[in-house]
């Protein structure tokens, strides 16, 4: 008994420190826009990214742990937007920063790609600490816990996770981990209290596309048989088909009662115009793209229209197009076909849980891609989890 109770105990010991380690390790890509912000000076975020990076990739070389499809083609989209960078003479800090920090939530992936289950189980933890603590800060202080000036927007009012059409960047992924976590832990308690927070925080201080996306993920979980209608390949096509009626075709009265709701005009709070000098410049240099510029640089490119110039057209104000300008058609090729991917994953266990979350995960953030720009690590979490999430051996049984 004393023998088999010392090695509980030290395997408790282990799984501990495994945990704490791990937890450390996602602290770059869970940084909050305030704690960042606050530290600039210090370089903190820059600091932990190199750090990470370098203990992640000695780890993956000395457990021999092969990288995934998904970082490998993560890796070269990146890094092709990093050429166009270099190409362009745009700013390379800022394009090796960005390749790094997707690099560190894809490597944490491989690495843990045999305890998805403990992975999951930190995830949540950061979830909670940067929802909860977001949601306290937007109750305590209704018009922001501080401000500062923004280029092209004048002055920022803040919270915990910066400003409020920022808050989607940390919610929607933390909604996705709680149902992963709901779906592998079997405890659904602490997955619907973080649902619900993410959904109040969201309706209190947060972005009309927020309010879609995490609206719409939410729902079709929650629905019974949704499944039955909205399937991979169908909820996949709804989204590209919403994306090209709003966004090339311009179909916006189809949107309008909607539109009408969320307190926006049929503009797209001025949308229509960037997205229209988007594809012309795109469509320009199809190919290689323009790669990470200064905002300076994207006003010249994008903010031009009939009345004149609007210097707050820092960046296409559409994720796909995003892609597409900074890395060309490449770019965003390899962004569709880890899309792929994990559709492709998600149809050998369709109608499992695992399966629904990955796919309306996908699904409604090509929805919200549609309007916003997520420039942030953490909202590209959803793609190895998903991925990873469907590989595990519980889904299996």
């Amino acid at each position: 008994n004393y023998v088999l109770l010392s090695r509980v105990n030290a395997m408790s010991v282990h799984i501990t420190k495994r945990k704490v380690i791990l937890f450390l390790l996602l602290i770059p890509v869970f940084m909050p826009i305030s704690v960042d912000y606050f530290t600039t000076s210090l370089h903190l975020n820059r600091l932990l990214t190199y750090v990470v990076d370098a203990y992640l990739l000695c780890r993956l070389v000395f457990s021999r742990k092969a990288l995934s499809i998904v970082t490998v083609i993560s890796a070269c989209m990146y890094a092709w937007i990093l050429l166009a960078t270099a190409i362009s003479h745009g700013l390379m800090d800022n394009a090796i920063l960005s390749l790094l920090r997707i690099m560190i939530v894809c490597l944490i992936f491989d690495l843990y790609r045999n305890d998805v289950y403990t992975l999951v189980r930190v995830l949540i933890l950061h979830c909670e600490i940067c929802v909860y603590v977001n949601l306290l800060s937007v109750l305590v202080a209704p018009n922001g816990l501080y401000s500062r000036s923004v280029s092209g927007y004048a002055v920022s009012q803040e919270w915990f996770l910066g400003v409020d059409n920022y808050f989607v960047q940390w919610l929607f992924p933390a909604l996705v981990v709680a149902w992963a976590y709901i779906a592998l832990t079997r405890s659904k308690t602490r997955g619907y209290v973080l649902t619900a927070a993410v959904v109040v925080t969201e309706f209190i201080h947060g972005s009309a596309t927020g309010i879609v996306g995490i609206v719409l993920f939410s729902l079709l979980m929650i629905i019974p048989k949704v499944k039955l209608v909205f399937t991979p390949i169908r909820s996949v096509v709804i989204s590209v088909i919403v994306w090209l009626l709003i966004v090339v075709f311009r179909a916006d009265s189809i949107f309008a009662p909607l539109v009408s709701t969320l307190g926006k005009d049929m503009t797209f709070t001025g949308r229509l115009n960037i997205w229209d000098n988007a594809l012309r410049v795109i469509t320009a240099n199809p190919i290689l793209g323009y790669g990470v510029l200064t905002n300076d640089a994207m006003v010249g490119y994008l903010g031009s229209s009939s009345s004149g110039v609007w210097v707050g057209a820092t960046h296409c104000h559409d994720q796909i197009l995003q892609v597409a300008f900074q890395g060309g058609l490449v770019a965003l090729a390899l962004l569709l076909v880890i899309i792929a991917l994990i559709i492709k994953k998600s149809l050998e266990y369709w109608p499992k849980k695992v399966a629904q979350i990955a796919v309306y995960a996908v699904s409604a953030y090509l929805i919200m891609c549609t309007t916003e720009v997520f420039t942030f690590p953490v909202m590209f979490l959803i793609f190895p989890l998903s991925y990873y999430v469907l590989s595990d051996q519980t889904v299996k049984e």
